[in-house]
């Protein structure tokens, strides 16, 4: 059996300490993230040495095993889940009520990581800073890890050292190759899933497993430690968003934590002692019940400003608080449940299964009263609702591929398409009013567009692999349908491509990088000349086939959600962050603006800014009421068709129709009336 090492204790508070840094928002931690990994090695490290311990002693048992497991993870666990579920009650929209549900269901079930997996947007995008169990995905890879481990391990070592030593190595190295091989096609998948993290917890494994003599020289275990708690350390500081990980990039702290606790092992160091040391300790004691206390209290603030940012107070405020509860989590529920004295095998089981029971009992109960609504003031809701919910004919257009599915517009029983419409989530969420114009004035046309895939030429984007050939697809359909589509609509977010930045509320998100046969990316300078050309490549090629083009300017960006913000007022009384004024706007499109001076003057090229008809002095955000957008940036829908559709009518064909109802639809005011 292991004895306690106080520096381990540490070595976890080194672990802890900067993931709830880094998701309280502190830019000097902008890695760390990497405390999971440090995490995963002791874990591998500790119980590998208790299973092998007792395989040594020929007394290893599965039920005793899986009975510490219960009595270390499900106490704390469940008095987290049922604060979640009361703070969730109060404060979560009928869907994010039902979001959560299953998340809790994934929870209960170890299945959190495939769960989160399976979601869109990926675990550092904005999105997620409001899913209240996110971190669940760490906790289900060690414990599904654990359900396989032990009777591999079982089955392995009665075959002697050379067999174990062998088959771990074949272990690491494959679920190491795992990790490498999604990084790039599947990041996602390489985060979350157990075979692609396996490895850092066989890392510990074989630190507990094969005893590697250490150095006679004090001085150069110093120099050991001291480099691997380094190696710890700078990942935490210098790693962010952009980093690619986990994969190599992960190597760097596993193995600083597993030459931390192998140098431990055989005597003080600097460095043990600084981690021996008992405000560590202490951290280190309480780290389990921090890291499950901290990620809720954090979400469920954010859900309730529903703002990502954290002012330096509130972090300090909220992260004082996680403490306090992880305190509380510790001396309360975590060390009782672990006396024996106290909770017998067979109590632990039973209560274990009971609290699971209702866990799974609840999460029901949510998704079968659909979120249970009428926990919430049905006025603001109805506005949330009327805001984000999209018209039904038109769900699944962004996807669609242009070799095979189109999606259809307008005047469907006209005999030819008269327009392509072509962009992405902002064009997407201005399908109905295109669809409105296509019906006012007598004209068919057709949708193809995917998200955050710009229409530009011979353009390729690195949160997007597929968006060059997926332009190229568009072109090339253009080609076989030679004599349709006399208008080519182009709409995009054409300021995010350009700067390869976000709006404030999306800030956390990594950039975008353009490149081209011409322009390998070498820095932010590189967007703007790769867009421009891809741009303007794009429209030349149009017009010399024949195509009248119309570009859509952007829809401005508000930097917060606006009926969710709009929702926070309405119930809890919160003033509305500041607009965007037409200077920010300008500011915001400047570059952009610049390369559409250069099309403004073409021939058959017809530019519309729709921040025109948004933006006087300051840009609105709401309409009798009722949010313009649909979340940060996108418009709603029925904004899209009360303005945009019979401004566009207009602005695009001339309103070809003499419908004197379709003329007076057309009437758009100017921004200051809106």
């Amino acid at each position: 059996m292991l004895t306690y090492r106080k520096d381990i204790d540490g070595l976890r508070a080194v672990a802890v300490l900067p993931v709830v840094l880094y998701h309280a928002g502190f830019a000097f931690t902008s890695g760390g993230y990497v405390g999971v990994d440090v995490f995963f090695v002791i874990s591998g490290y500790l119980i590998t040495g208790i299973i092998a311990a007792e395989l040594r002693n020929d007394n290893f048992s599965l039920l005793s095993f899986y009975e510490r497991r219960a009595r270390r993870i499900l106490p704390a666990l469940v008095f987290v889940l049922l604060f979640s579920f009361v703070a969730g009650a109060v404060l979560l929209l009928p869907d994010q009520f039902n979001e959560f549900a299953k998340s809790a269901l994934a929870t209960a079930t170890f299945l959190a990581n495939i769960w989160f997996w399976d979601q869109p947007g990926g675990y550092f995008s904005e999105e997620t800073e409001f899913w209240p169990l996110l971190h669940m995905w760490s906790l289900a890879v060690e414990e599904q890890f654990y359900v396989f481990y032990p009777l591999l391990l079982m089955a392995v070592f009665r075959f002697g050292r050379q067999v174990l030593l062998g088959g771990l190595v074949l272990g690491l190295l494959v679920s190491f190759a795992v990790s490498v091989y999604y990084l790039d096609s599947q990041a996602d998948a390489a985060f979350y899933l157990t075979p692609a993290r396996a490895w850092e917890l066989g890392l510990g494994a074989a630190v507990a497993l094969f005893t590697i003599p250490s150095p006679q020289r004090q001085w150069i275990r110093e120099a050991i430690a001291a480099v691997a708690l380094l190696a710890i350390i700078i990942p935490v500081v210098t790693y962010d968003l952009e980093t690619m990980f986990p994969g190599p990039a992960a190597l760097p702290p596993c193995l600083g934590a597993a030459a931390l606790i192998w140098i431990g092992a055989s005597g003080p160091t600097r460095v043990s002692q600084l981690l021996s040391w008992r405000p560590m300790v202490l951290c280190g004691l309480i780290s389990y019940s921090l890291y499950l206390w901290h990620w809720p209290i954090f979400a469920f603030y954010r859900v309730r400003q529903y703002s990502v940012e954290l002012s330096f107070v509130e972090a300090t405020l909220l992260i004082a608080a996680s403490v306090i509860m992880a305190i509380v989590s510790w001396r309360f529920v975590e060390k009782p449940f672990r006396n024996r004295a106290v909770l017998t095998r067979p109590r632990v089981f039973a209560a274990s299964g009971a609290a699971l029971a209702a866990v799974l009992i609840g999460s029901a109960g949510i998704l079968v009263g659909n979120g249970l609504p009428g926990r919430l003031p049905q006025d603001a809701l109805a506005m949330v609702n009327a805001a984000k919910t999209r018209v039904p004919q038109f769900e699944g257009c962004i996807w669609t591929d242009p070799a095979a599915d189109i999606c259809h517009l307008g005047d469907l029983d006209a005999d030819r398409s008269d327009f392509l419409f072509w962009g992405d989530s902002h064009a997407e969420a201005l399908l109905v009013s295109m669809d409105q114009a296509g019906q006012q004035t007598g004209l068919r046309g057709e949708f193809v567009g995917q998200p955050g895939c710009p229409p530009l030429q011979g353009v390729d984007s690195n949160r997007f692999p597929t968006c060059r050939a997926y332009n190229q697809a568009v072109l090339d359909l253009l080609e076989r349908r030679e004599g349709e589509f006399g208008t080519v609509v182009l709409a995009a977010r054409w300021s995010l491509y350009e700067t390869g930045t976000r709006t404030k509320m999306e800030s956390p998100e990594p950039r975008i990088e353009l490149s081209d046969d011409i322009h390998a990316w070498t820095g932010p300078k590189t967007n703007p000349v790769v867009f421009e050309r891809g741009l303007l490549d794009l429209i030349d090629t149009l017009r010399e086939r024949g195509h009248k083009v119309v570009v859509l300017g952007s829809v401005p960006a508000v930097g917060w959600d606006v009926p969710m913000r709009m929702f926070v007022n309405m119930r809890w009384g919160d003033a509305l962050p500041p607009v965007p004024t037409r200077e920010d706007v300008a500011k915001r499109h400047a570059g952009v603006e610049r390369v559409f001076e250069k099309i403004e003057g073409m021939d058959g090229v017809r530019l519309i800014r729709l921040s025109d008809v948004l933006c006087a002095s300051e840009c609105k955000v709401e309409l009798d009421g009722q949010p313009i957008y649909l979340d940060d940036d996108h418009l709603a829908d029925p904004t899209s068709v009360k303005v945009f559709g019979p401004y566009l009518a207009k602005e695009i064909f001339g309103l070809k129709s003499s419908s004197a109802q379709a003329r007076k639809a057309v009437e758009v005011k100017p921004a200051e009336a809106l």
